[in-house]
């Protein structure tokens, strides 16, 4: 069977197909894929981005929509991770200008 590696990398989509060997929950790649460091992959690994390989889905069909549908969703789960992040760092830089306005209008007895 065939597995399809597609990587985000300099602004695009690139493709590759690997010849693969379908086992128990797993396939054997029959050949080396450019930018894939495992010659295993685990079936729970098709179809998703694991941490780690944000720049890798791998597929076991043709399926450019689906890929650039995992990228998208893993990219705006990103963002809204980040704003949250901005904000928390936003309320502390709040607090921290707080008590910057004490210390400043702190007057000796």
């Amino acid at each position: 069977m065939k597995l399809y590696f597609y990587f985000l990398e300099n602004g695009n989509i690139r493709i590759e197909v690997c010849e693969a060997e379908k086992d128990y929950k797993s396939y054997f790649l029959q050949e080396k894929v450019n930018g894939c460091y495992n010659s295993m992959i685990l079936e729970r690994d098709i179809g998703v981005l694991k941490p780690g390989w944000s720049d890798l889905v791998i597929l076991t069909e043709p399926d450019t929509k689906k890929a650039k549908q995992i990228y998208s969703d893993w990219i705006h789960q990103n963002i809204a991770i980040k704003q949250k992040e901005i904000e928390k760092k936003q309320e502390e830089i709040s607090e921290l200008e707080q008590k910057l306005g004490i210390v400043q209008n702190f007057k000796t007895p």
